[in-house]
């Protein structure tokens, strides 16, 4: 059972890395930073950072998290395809015509990418939950070992951590 398993893994390591590839050049894509090849390579690496995380963490997701964060990603997706196809003139941004400032016709790629980035924030989004969830629970069992936190304020998750990691996502 050992020998499968080790041969299991050694198949899908060589297919997440192409599919974290291929997830980070449409997101790169799609969002448009300078240098695309340095936002590439930033995606790529969080992707893989994010997977090894997730296949090594003992938290789980209930069904209801797993929805909330497939209706985020989805949105989210869903908002970076639309504003990829938006063309604006900058130097005549306020003033410019419609031949100027516009939106750019639709694809059948822009569907491939709405998942495919959806997946790609689903993955990130997840492994940061599961993180902020685990600091939260460490946290909490060493303030209640202490006595300073009681049985029923154990699931709480600091506002500083929060609003720490929901800078990081704006600023990524």
């Amino acid at each position: 059972m050992i020998a499968s398993k080790t041969w299991l893994h050694n198949l899908l390591l060589p297919v997440a890395v192409v599919l974290c590839a291929c997830g980070a050049h449409v997101l790169s894509l799609y969002l448009q930073y300078e240098p695309v090849a340095l936002v590439r390579t930033v995606v790529f690496a969080l992707l893989l950072v994010s997977l090894w995380y997730r296949f090594r963490s003992s938290f789980t997701l209930t069904v209801a998290e797993r929805g909330a964060h497939a209706v985020f990603s989805l949105l989210l997706s869903a908002v970076i395809v639309l504003g990829y196809h938006i063309v604006i003139d900058f130097p005549k941004s306020y003033e410019g015509t419609i031949n100027d400032n516009y939106i750019s016709d639709y694809s059948a790629f822009d569907v491939v990418a709405l998942f495919g980035i959806a997946a790609v924030l689903y993955v990130l989004l997840t492994s940061l939950f599961c993180k902020l969830k685990s600091h939260a629970t460490a946290q909490g069992a060493i303030l209640m070992s202490r006595g300073y936190l009681s049985e029923t304020q154990s699931g709480s998750i600091p506002a500083r951590s929060v609003i720490a990691h929901a800078a990081l996502i704006f600023l990524l």
